[in-house]
């Protein structure tokens, strides 16, 4: 599967029933690789506590979604960070961080990572 399709060129008309698909997903004209990230569960960006913020190595945007157990009720792009992002993080303050596939580690304060 790539995301709630069946792999073009592997199994185009796969069976979807035995899986349990994605809550979202997005075009290629908006990344290519999706890259799990975490809730923010800390104190110093008002706007996001409760909300899972992930990324994508191909487009280096950084979104967040709000999942009330059934839908989406919120997602929206907080910002295009120009790396590829490849993994995150978290502090003991529970402050959320993005690392770059070159090496780099990034702190995301008030929808930025500096």
């Amino acid at each position: 599967m790539e995301g709630t399709i069946c792999t073009p060129g592997v199994n185009p008309d796969c069976d979807k029933s035995g899986y349990d698909l994605p809550i979202i997903d997005y075009p290629r004209s908006e990344g290519t690789t999706v890259v799990g990230g975490y809730v923010y569960r800390g104190s110093a960006i008002s706007n996001l506590p409760g909300a899972y913020l992930y990324g994508d190595f191909g487009s280096g945007r950084l979104w967040m979604l709000r999942y009330d157990g059934s839908a989406v009720s919120d997602q929206r792009l907080l910002l295009e960070t120009g790396k590829s992002i490849s993994s995150f993080g978290e502090d003991e303050q529970q402050e959320l961080y993005l690392t770059d596939y070159g090496g780099e580690i990034f702190k995301i304060v008030s929808g930025q990572a500096t």
